[in-house]
Formats: structure tokens, sequence, C-alpha cells
């Protein structure tokens, strides 16, 4: 870390704490006109790059970036995509540098791709017209619990090829250790309620028996990675990470557009009149306005200077 440059912009919040949702906007146009690069003390100090421009000019920069996350310091020991890191295990392939993350996206691809997801269209239809159904007598639904938990939910398991049934007992441990604070004292539940879930689906493999089923953990159980085929253990960090996308992201994204669309009836109505025209646009705007996942932390990997910021191999930043 360059004392110069954390002298200059130091900037004190916490990404975790409840007061930064309220505030987020307000830090945000704060830290683009103040201090697009700065320093902060929590979690044992890291960058933030917030600005366009140096976002721009450092997220490009795979030769001085590194993904990793090696808790048990085999290569180097840098700390993943979290700070601070979500967990004591590797986090999927969103946790690794090339050449293993490049295999893993080889073998996602055929089912994560858009032309792939579009087949599963009519199947999301059938699933929010059944959710619809479950409450239409009632005349009240709750747009999150009854319908936004559960479509992407039951979508995803499809795609992993994992049972539809059990999508209930994926949903509170997903979401939870997203909205939970690190070191609140509710963690050891969520992690708990984590654990019983990884227990689940060990089960549902092993119950395959070598039965194939399609999906995607056919497909990681069928393949190479670095040359070797992948353990168990990382074949559920790949899992882990898909079920925190498919799940807690989309179920975000989900309910900020409709709740926005309550608050403004006449961009409501405009969409509702135009949907075909339009829907594919407003998604666009909203997964951009009301990003889920709002940054993700690298490890500067060696020294370097960067628009007139010199960082230190071992560095944490967050590109937010």
């Amino acid at each position: 870390m360059s004392e110069t440059n954390n002298r200059v912009c130091p900037y004190p919040f916490d990404r975790h704490a409840p007061e930064y949702r309220d505030r987020f906007v307000a830090i945000t146009h704060d830290l683009h006109a103040h201090c697009p690069v700065s320093w902060n003390e929590n979690y044992g100090g890291h960058w933030v790059v917030s600005g366009h421009r140096e976002l721009f000019n450092l997220g490009k920069r795979a030769d001085v970036l590194s993904n990793d996350h090696d808790p048990e310091g085999v290569r180097k020991g840098y700390d993943g995509i979290g700070i601070p890191p979500a967990t004591d295990r590797q986090g999927g392939f969103l946790e690794m540098d090339p050449p293993e993350q490049r295999d893993y996206r080889k073998v996602l691809n055929p089912y994560l791709s858009p032309a792939a997801i579009a087949r599963w269209k009519p199947m999301v239809e059938d699933l929010a017209a059944a959710c619809l159904d479950e409450r239409i007598e009632s005349g009240r639904i709750d747009f999150v619990d009854d319908l936004a938990n559960v479509v992407p939910a039951v979508l995803t398991l499809a795609i992993l090829g994992l049972p539809l049934a059990d999508w209930h007992i994926y949903v509170e441990p997903t979401h939870a250790f997203v909205y939970t604070h690190p070191e609140s004292p509710d963690m050891p539940r969520v992690r708990e309620l984590q654990s019983q879930m990884t227990a689940k689906m060990y089960a549902s493999i092993a119950e395959r028996n070598g039965e194939r089923i399609p999906g995607v953990v056919d497909g990681l159980m069928q393949s190479r990675i670095n040359g070797q085929t992948p353990s168990q253990g990382d074949i559920m960090g790949v899992l882990g990470l898909l079920i925190g996308g498919g799940f807690d992201t989309t179920t975000a994204l989900t309910s900020r557009a409709l709740e926005w669309l309550s608050q403004n009836p006449d961009q409501r109505a405009k969409l509702s009149e135009n949907l075909d025209g339009l829907i594919d646009s407003a998604t666009e705007e909203f997964l951009r306005y009301f990003t889920p996942a709002v940054g993700d932390a690298r490890t500067i990997s060696q020294d370097c200077e960067i628009d007139g910021v010199r960082y230190s191999e071992g560095d944490r930043v967050w590109l937010s």
C-alpha cells in the first residue's frame, strides 16, 4: 500500500453495515466526485475503485489482478473475490485464475449460453403461472415470497439437474448468506443451514448411482479440468456459485424491478402496453440500475502503478 495515496483519499464506509444500503447512492456519487480510487481501513484495509475510467483501466489488467482464493496457502494465499472472504473454501470458478477458470467456463457455456437458457422459457412461463394460480383465489400475493423466490429457485435446480422439489431447502440459506453481516450473531445459524444444504446436494448426487441425469452436474462429472476429473469438492464449489447466482441475484433483481414498477405506475403501464418491444431493454436497464452484486474484490498480483495510484503485490482491491 502506498502511504501517500492512503493519506490523500481515505474514505470510511462499511459495505456490510445496514446504513450502507440507505446511503449507497450518496456514497457512490461522493466517491465518483472526490475519490475514484480510495482507501478503506475496514477488513484489514483495501482499495475501493469506483471511477469509470479507473475501473476500466484497472479491470482490463488481467496481468495484475487475481481472482484466486487460496485459504490453505498452497499458492500465494490470496483471499478471492470477497472482502472479507465469504467462506474458508474456494468459491467455484469465480475464485480461480486461468487455466482452470477457462476449463470450467467451457463446461458450463453449453448450459448457460443465451440460446440454452431460451429453451427454458416455456418452463418459466408455466412456473410463473402456477405461482399466480396458487394465490389467485385469495386475491393477494407477496411477489417476493410467492413468485420471485420460487421461479428462479426451481429453474436453477432444473438447469443443474437436481431434484426440483428440494427448492425450499436451498432458498433460506442462499438468501440469508447474502443479507447477513459476516459478524452477525445470526451467521452461525446461517452457516448451519448452508451445511444442511450442502449435505442435501451431496446426497442428491450420490443417489444417482451412476445414472446420467441431464444438467450441469452431469456435465461437470464428465468433464476434465486442467487434465483431471474435478473432485466432489470442486463440483460443490461450482454448484454453490451457480445456486447463489441463480437464486439470490435473480430474486433480488426481480423484486427490485417489481418494487420500482409499483412506485412508477406510468412506466409500468408503458411497459405493459408495449411488452414485446420494451422488455429486453427494460431488463437490461433494471440490471444496470438495480445490480444485485455491486462489485467484486481482486488481489493485486504484482507491484504496479495505474492512473497515478501505486498498488503493491498482495493489496486487496474492491472493484465497485
